[in-house]
């Protein structure tokens, strides 16, 4: 299995470049991608994204784009996905969601220009309870395996999409720093499936999740606080990527 890692996302720069997070970063991440297959190729294609870099992947993880997406890297994603691959799409609070958009616009769902954080912009928030749906990648598959019941975020986004499956809700805890967005109904994560329709006549599967500092290994701060171990995250994550690759 080949899973290309987008290289202008701000979390896989961080872990390739960033000088206090450098190798640390994705380190974990990267394990549960290891472990997606018996064997797995991680692939780091040079700048800008192909359809060349495409070429017998099965997976494309994006963690925020760093950069301006160009309509032949906008054409690279969509044939992607429309010809059955699957899509990790991470983007993170207000401004993140411009180029992470212009990525994904042909897809059916957009990352909305939001920025929410607890009150005192320094507390984690947690989604648990009726905030969390009940897709497979939740309950379990069959619902024979634990449950995740807390989601832990810290700054965060938004999903505004019509077809997908939401997977959790943002806490009602949160404001929005931006514009004083109302939090009321916004999803943090929302899963995709063209085998049921959901992203026309696209093949593939994606997610769209709207904090990707939950990637960030325990103990790193750059980009954002790294908040894998927080929670549930580990399982919902590991969860994440084995329903794109099933």
């Amino acid at each position: 299995m080949k899973v290309v890692m987008d290289t202008q996302s701000y979390q896989v720069q961080a872990h390739l470049e960033r000088e206090e997070v450098k190798g640390k970063r994705l380190k974990t991440f990267l394990e549960l991608v290891g472990g997606l297959a018996p064997k797995v190729e991680i692939a780091y294609p040079a700048k800008p994204l192909t359809k060349e870099a495409f070429s017998g992947a099965t997976l494309l993880v994006s963690t925020t784009r760093t950069a301006p997406t160009s309509a032949a890297e906008a054409d690279a994603v969509y044939d992607f996905v429309a010809a059955g691959g699957r899509l990790l799409m991470m983007s993170n609070h207000q401004p993140n969601e411009v180029s992470d958009n212009a990525a994904v616009s042909r897809l059916g769902f957009v990352f909305e220009p939001t920025s929410f954080k607890t009150p005192d912009k320094m507390t984690l928030t947690y989604i648990a309870n009726n905030l969390l749906s009940d897709h497979e990648i939740i309950t379990g598959w069959d619902r024979k395996e634990p449950a995740v019941k807390v989601i832990v975020a810290n700054s965060t986004g938004s999903v505004w999409h019509k077809t997908g499956r939401p997977l959790a809700y943002l806490s009602p805890t949160v404001l929005d720093r931006y514009k004083g967005q109302s939090v009321d109904g916004r999803v943090y994560a929302v899963a995709f499936n063209g085998a049921r329709g959901d992203l026309g006549a696209c093949k593939g599967k994606v997610i769209a999740h709207a904090d990707s500092d939950i990637l960030g290994e325990p103990g790193t701060t750059w980009p954002g606080r790294g908040i894998l171990g927080e929670g549930d995250n580990l399982l919902f994550t590991k969860r994440m990527l084995q329903w794109l690759v099933r």
